[in-house]
C-alpha cells in the first residue's frame, strides 16, 4: 500500500511540474516562423464560436499576436474584435474584445508589454487591461 501510495504521489509531482513547464502562449520565436495569414484565419473562425471559452482564448492569442506585431494589419480579426466589443454574446466577451480592439487601435500604449511572459490568458487580460487604465486615468506609474 505504501508502494502505491508513493508511486501515484511521484506520478502526480512529475505530471504536475511538466504542465507547469508548458507556455500558454506560443514564442516570439514561433510566431515569426508561422503563416500569421493562415492563423488569422483560423482565429477568425474562433471568433465565430458560440462556446465563450472558444472566442475568449481566441481573443488572448489574436491579442498576444497583434503585441508581437503592432505594425502587421489584420483588418478581418480588428473588424471581427470591434463587433464582438459591442455585441459579444457575454459581459466577458465584450470587455475582453474591447480590451483586443485596443491593441489594434492604440499599439502605443502597450509598447512596454509587447514581449512580456504570460502564464495564462488571464495573466494577458489583465496587463492589458491594467495598461489602459493607466493610460487612461493618466497614471504615471507604467506595468
Amino acid at each position: 500500500m505504501k508502494k502505491y501510495t508513493l508511486t501515484i504521489a511521484i506520478i502526480m509531482a512529475l505530471t504536475l511540474s511538466a504542465a507547469q513547464a508548458q507556455n500558454y502562449f506560443p514564442s516570439y520565436a514561433c510566431y515569426q516562423k508561422a503563416d500569421l495569414k493562415v492563423a488569422a484565419k483560423n482565429y477568425l473562425l474562433a471568433l465565430e464560436s458560440t462556446n465563450e471559452g472558444i472566442v475568449t482564448s481566441a481573443l488572448a492569442h489574436i491579442g498576444r499576436m497583434k503585441l508581437y506585431f503592432p505594425d502587421r494589419q489584420f483588418p478581418e480579426l480588428e473588424k471581427k474584435i470591434g463587433e464582438l466589443s459591442m455585441n459579444g454574446q457575454t459581459a466577458n466577451i465584450r470587455y475582453r474584445a474591447f480590451l483586443v480592439w485596443n491593441v489594434f487601435n492604440n499599439p502605443s500604449i502597450f509598447t512596454n508589454v509587447s514581449y512580456a511572459q504570460f502564464d495564462d490568458s488571464e495573466a494577458l487580460f489583465t496587463t492589458l487591461s491594467n495598461r489602459l487604465d493607466n493610460t487612461l486615468l493618466g497614471s504615471n506609474n507604467p506595468q
